[in-house]
């Protein structure tokens, strides 16, 4: 059983208000999700061994994961998108049961097949973990990280 619920987070979320008053503005992972900044892994996630839902940047997506059918037929017809997805969350869920990706240690490096459609040979590729409020698991690339802004009323 998770050790923060709903009603320790409404608890939160209006001691955050009472402090800094009324926000002036929001962006929820549904908005993040919705415009496309984050991408939902969907069934793998919990496949892969996650607990709660999980989601990658669009840049970590782009790079890692997209895998288009020009990308395939560049490639001799191997590779696709869900297997490259697979790839990423399979490995993050391994390293982080073996506790090589923490909170403190939050970068998790894994081999890649490259999109530039000649490569046979993988490279080594690092991605961010970051764990939002709303327990989930957001993959980021470390150019793109995303972090949340708490602004005083003046």
């Amino acid at each position: 059983m998770p050790d923060y619920c709903p009603a320790d987070a409404m608890a939160e979320s209006q001691r955050l208000t009472d402090f800094y008053g009324e926000p002036i503005s929001t962006y929820s992972r549904a908005d993040a999700l919705a415009d496309g900044t984050l991408v939902d892994a969907g069934d793998l996630g919990r496949q892969a061994g996650f607990i709660f839902p999980v989601a990658l940047t669009r840049d970590v997506h782009d790079q890692f994961v997209r895998w288009s059918p020009e990308d395939r037929a560049a490639q001799g017809g191997w590779g696709d998108e869900r297997g490259r997805l697979w790839d990423l969350l399979y490995t993050l869920a391994v390293a982080m049961k073996a506790r090589r990706v923490t909170d403190e240690q939050p970068v998790h490096t894994y081999c890649c097949q490259p999109r530039d459609g000649v490569s046979r040979d993988t490279q080594l590729v690092q991605v961010t973990v970051s764990r939002s409020e709303e327990h989930t698991s957001e993959l980021q690339s470390p150019m793109y990280l995303v972090c949340r802004l708490l602004l005083e009323k003046k």
